[in-house]
């Protein structure tokens, strides 16, 4: 691939605030003196900032009306050194008591110009690079904005030495039409036909209107994507109470830990005496009164009196607990168990190495830690109805 060099690059940029400016006088023709201010050319600055000075050197000239010999007498007071001492050299072929016209003035600065470019032909390098990579249109620029820019080297080129003739609007508009992408290029013709046999406002309308539909169909591809993955990432960050699956209770998985009656931090812990899971010493009867030691409580059943065992009346509370009692050396202990749906109780009293075991049957659904549960309040051995 051959390489190119260009006298003025597509990413160039230039702007007053950039430039050192040039402060002196002029008098006019009307022998009147004022102070201009014209930005000054530096070298570095290349051959599109020559331009750029020389623009705005124009810009008071024409406010001021110079005549020829004004352009020879103020241009070099807007160069730098090492530019002044270039237009200086030149200088010496102009005769000093001889009036220079402005013809001679645009040759010394186009020569001044092909000096700086670097190039003997400038304009034919110029030219060349349009239709290079470089110049095709970026993907976050403005379709005006590159068609813009595009021309502006076009003319640029038309200011430039060269073996090629300057470019026509025709030719303009050829190359602004290709520094678009080729896709797009593609789709032109398919739809408008040959771009030779539109005007150059058309050719923009189209590709304008190509790029928002472009923008439009990006904006929703970003969107999607975006929308996916964040659905794919996982859920990282602070948990939400209630709501995290690490906060079920992983025992009846129904209900949050935090709840749980097994949870000794809960709130619902059964040992609790303020949780409705309470399984401490008291038991919520349903027709039965106080009865007993360490007995559920009942609302109005009645009392079964016996030294060392006490019913509580019928209810559907919960009671446990538990009661020894020692004599001489021997120990009797109660304990209480609960089975079925009717919550009977076995009771098993040990003392004097002597085991008793009584079965009461009920329908009753109070537990106590003596729960005694049955028709008539009655005890049962092992048969409904009987005493002991």
């Amino acid at each position: 691939m051959e390489f190119l060099t260009s006298p003025v690059k597509y990413e160039e940029k230039h702007a007053d605030d950039k430039y050192e400016q040039a402060k002196f006088e002029i008098v006019t023709a009307q022998n009147t003196t004022h102070k201009i201010s014209v930005p000054q050319y530096e070298s570095k600055r290349g051959v599109e900032g020559l331009f750029y000075c020389k623009d705005k050197f124009e810009e008071k000239a024409s406010d001021f009306v110079f005549d020829p010999d004004d352009y020879f007498k103020y241009f070099p007071r807007i160069l730098d050194q090492v530019s002044l001492r270039w237009w200086n050299n030149k200088m010496v072929r102009f005769a000093p008591d001889v009036a220079r016209t402005q013809a001679e003035f645009d040759q010394l600065f186009k020569e001044f110009v092909t000096h700086e470019s670097g190039s003997v032909n400038p304009r034919d390098d110029l030219v060349a690079y349009l239709s290079t990579e470089e110049c095709k249109k970026p993907r976050k620029v403005d379709v005006r904005t590159h068609a813009n820019r595009i021309e502006t080297l076009c003319l640029y080129a038309n200011r430039l030495a060269g073996v090629k003739p300057p470019l026509t609007e025709g030719e303009i508009t050829r190359i602004i039409f290709h520094s678009f992408p080729n896709s797009w290029l593609n789709d032109f013709r398919l739809a408008r036909g040959n771009p030779t046999q539109l005007s150059r406002d058309t050719i923009m309308e189209y590709f304008m209107t190509k790029k928002a539909v472009q923008d439009h169909a990006e904006d929703q591809n970003k969107k999607r994507k975006k929308e996916e993955s964040d659905n794919n990432k996982p859920k990282h960050g602070k948990k939400q109470k209630g709501n995290s699956d690490t906060n079920m209770c992983r025992k009846h998985k129904t209900h949050l830990w935090s709840e749980c009656s097994e949870n000794p931090k809960s709130k619902n812990y059964y040992l609790n005496p303020k949780s409705p899971f309470y399984r401490g010493g008291r038991g919520g009867g349903r027709d039965g009164g106080r009865g007993g030691y360490n007995g559920g409580r009942g609302n109005g059943g009645r009392n079964n009196h016996n030294e060392y065992y006490n019913s509580s009346g019928r209810g559907s509370g919960r009671g446990y607990g538990r009661s020894n009692h020692g004599y001489g050396g021997s120990r009797e202990q109660h304990h209480n168990e609960y089975r079925g749906s009717d919550r009977s109780a076995d009771r098993y009293d040990h003392g004097n190495n002597q085991t008793y075991n009584y079965d009461h049957h009920g329908n009753g659904g109070g537990r106590g830690s003596q729960d005694h549960h049955g028709n008539n309040d009655s005890y049962h051995n092992n048969r409904p109805g009987g005493w002991y």
